[in-house]
């Protein structure tokens, strides 16, 4: 497949003071305005070139098909809700062994069909595993869906659990009590015989439960 040799650059006579505040790679800040609650809209285009290669080939396109709006979420910036609005451009791509006609621009700072900038996805996922945070509570202070923020935790996570555990030096027990003994008298003896005392027993390494057993017969020890 032929493809054009072109240089990408970055547009710099629309990386303003603005843009680099909100430091969204490859936006430019177009202007910000307040809505009528008091939140700030700001309006953002795209200031890299190379956002116009095609998905499928990679060759830039120079043939336009038209514009539109994508509001993606971002982080927190300031006490005020700030909302972005992406007047992004829809181009055409003619190269003739290429199966895709047309694709809308997508950039590392947002990906294609993405409703959310990727710092942010990112900062979801590190508030859950990093920071001990429960999902309901960062869904609502970052302004998103719970599923949207269990998926991150998912997506941040999947590396590190996927990688081998590091050899065990030191193995501790631990013993907990859950609720209190349960008592019955004995019919013959008329004597209190201890029926249940449940516990959870662990075995954990280096802060990290590798198992857990519940006993529920003090007696028998069965689980």
């Amino acid at each position: 497949m032929f493809q054009r040799t072109r240089i990408p650059n970055v547009q710099n006579d629309l990386v303003s003071d603005a843009s680099r505040l909100l430091d969204l790679g490859g936006l430019a800040v177009d202007r910000v305005a307040s809505d009528a609650f008091g939140g700030r809209v700001v309006h953002v285009v795209t200031a890299d070139e190379t956002a116009s290669a095609c998905p499928s080939c990679g060759v830039l396109s120079v043939t336009l098909k038209g514009r539109v709006c994508t509001r993606p979420r971002d982080i927190p910036y300031g006490t005020r809700v700030l909302r972005l609005i992406w007047h992004k451009r829809r181009w055409r791509c003619k190269e003739q062994l290429c199966p895709r006609a047309s694709f809308t621009e997508s950039l590392p700072a947002v990906r294609a069909r993405s409703r959310l900038t990727t710092r942010l996805r990112v900062e979801l996922g590190y508030a859950v595993a990093e920071q001990g945070r429960v999902v309901s509570e960062s869904a609502a202070h970052y302004g998103v869906d719970w599923s949207i923020v269990h998926n991150a935790f998912v997506e941040h996570v999947r590396v590190p659990l996927a990688a081998p555990l590091p050899p065990v030096k030191v193995l501790g027990i631990d013993e907990t009590r859950r609720g209190r003994p349960v008592f019955a008298q004995d019919p013959d003896t008329k004597r209190w015989v201890l029926v249940c005392d449940r516990w959870h027993t662990g075995l954990c390494a280096t802060r990290r439960c590798l198992f857990r057993l519940e006993v529920k017969d003090p007696m028998t020890k069965s689980s």
